[in-house]
């Protein structure tokens, strides 16, 4: 019988940081999944930290060919084409899941129509931190039959949801598309903007959270402060333009404004020879003094109280 959830890990040099999170899955209080890690090329000792992981015939390590394309989106899609799970768990090799998220988000699901989509909250984890901090009140805490208001709340409270909070039906994929593996940068935005638009309802429980590491380095995706990254960057927004109105039949969405008047915003000091080569795509954002209001208006709006959180018990204090 196959697995209900699949765990798609892909990895670049986290020997000394991927057995936090492959703990974190191990840990979880719902058993039947299948985890795939998939090494994007590492040369440190990733495969000798697995050896005792790969005991539980659960978890399953895969090189990537070196005939596919470097990056992280190539690991994710080479793990589709071997998962077996009725739902797909997509985690970085440095992030951490709560002990109860595949048990509480596979119960509102399999409740559900079977393009539902669950969300949950997240925290962080930095090396400068005694204890893990979760965040409450977030702009993006909700549940809508309505699946672009999350798009909307994204763009008017500047907020997201990194791609550990979601359980993805494998249906929804099959319907959305895979990873974009050309993509350099904002992979996950492009992607899960898809997977949004064709989602049927977004179900948020509050109840299970996952924690996104930063400063760990080795990040397998390129950083958006150079000319290739941002490149690569418009070229997402103007896949997820086209995404938008294929689905919504609205160009330029709000959404899409916001990107480019945030973009368009960090540039404008540093590189405004960068705008000037690309002025059709930062013709129609958002309006400065927009832009400026709603920056504004969502720091007085999201006042995010800060837990801690035990990784041992998963649960917060």
């Amino acid at each position: 019988m196959n697995p209900k959830i699949t765990v798609i890990i892909p990895t670049f040099n986290r020997a000394h940081i991927i057995s936090e999170t492959l703990d974190s899955v191990h840990n979880q209080t719902f058993r039947d999944w299948e985890c795939l890690i998939i090494d994007d090329g590492s040369t440190d000792n990733t495969s000798e930290v697995l050896k005792n992981y790969l005991q539980d015939r659960r978890f399953k390590y895969f090189q990537r060919p070196e005939t596919r394309e470097k990056g992280a989106c190539t690991c994710r899609n080479i793990g589709i084409e071997k998962s077996s799970g009725e739902y797909i768990q997509f985690l970085d090799s440095d992030d951490v899941l709560g002990l109860n998220k595949f048990e509480i988000q596979l119960e509102k699901l399999q409740k559900a129509s079977p393009l539902s989509l669950a969300t949950c909250k997240w925290g962080g984890l930095k090396p400068k931190w005694e204890h893990p901090r979760l965040y409450e009140g977030l702009a993006s805490y909700f549940s809508t039959k309505n699946p672009v208001e999350i798009l909307d709340s994204f763009a008017k409270w500047f907020t997201y949801l990194p791609i550990q909070t979601y359980l993805v039906p494998r249906l929804l994929i099959k319907e959305s598309g895979v990873w974009n593996s050309r993509l350099k940068i904002n992979q996950d935005g492009e992607f899960f903007t898809r997977v949004i638009l064709n989602s049927s309802e977004i179900i948020f429980c509050p109840e299970a959270y996952v924690l996104y590491r930063t400063g760990s380095g080795n990040r397998i995706s390129t950083q958006r402060d150079t000319k290739e990254g941002i490149d690569n960057y418009i070229k997402s927004w103007s896949l997820i333009d086209e995404a938008i109105s294929e689905k919504l039949k609205i160009r330029n969405h709000f959404y899409v404004r916001q990107a480019k008047a945030t973009l368009f915003s960090s540039l404008k000091d540093k590189h405004p020879e960068w705008i000037q080569n690309n002025q059709d795509f930062f013709l129609n954002r958002t309006r400065s003094y927009i832009f400026k209001l709603l920056k504004l208006q969502s720091k007085v709006r999201d006042k995010i109280f800060v837990k801690q959180v035990s990784l041992k018990s998963g649960k917060s204090n």
